[in-house]
């Protein structure tokens, strides 16, 4: 499925990310690499708790993070995207196959998205695509 994927054309703005995956299970994990990979961009980073995606943001910065809410450790993926946010000014990409919740209302601002699992492929390349054209913008005013 995902060859398959990586052959559709993309319309739109593309310019590819480095990409931080926070997700507890290797499986899921390994599906949402391919499939970014697919759609042309690099992950710098899989983790699988928040104190992990934390300590590896201070080691190399990515553009994007994909976040799973439930997380093992200390740190859910709410508190773990709220500090990667304030911290480092990563964009956020909630994940869950639950409902969001109440302390994650924040999940759809400006450095937030949040998508439902089983991820909708053409919903995530449009999320990641809404924070590339934000990066752009963003790159654009400080030059």
């Amino acid at each position: 499925m995902v060859e398959a994927l990586s052959r559709l054309p993309f319309s739109g703005y593309s310019q590819e990310m480095d990409i931080m995956i926070v997700e507890d299970d290797a499986i899921i994990s390994s599906h949402i690499a391919k499939l970014l990979e697919s759609f042309g961009h690099r992950i710098i980073s899989t983790c699988s708790s928040g104190e992990e995606a934390v300590k590896s943001a201070n080691e190399a910065t990515p553009d994007l993070a994909l976040m799973d809410l439930r997380l093992r450790g200390e740190m859910d993926g709410v508190e773990t995207g709220k500090e990667l946010n304030q911290k480092f000014g990563i964009p956020i990409i909630f994940l869950s196959a639950f409902p969001l919740p109440a302390s994650a209302q924040f999940a759809e601002s400006s450095s937030f998205a949040y998508l439902s699992k089983p991820v909708d492929e053409d919903k995530l390349r449009k999320s990641i695509q809404r924070f590339n054209i934000q990066s752009k913008a963003a790159n654009s005013s400080n030059t």
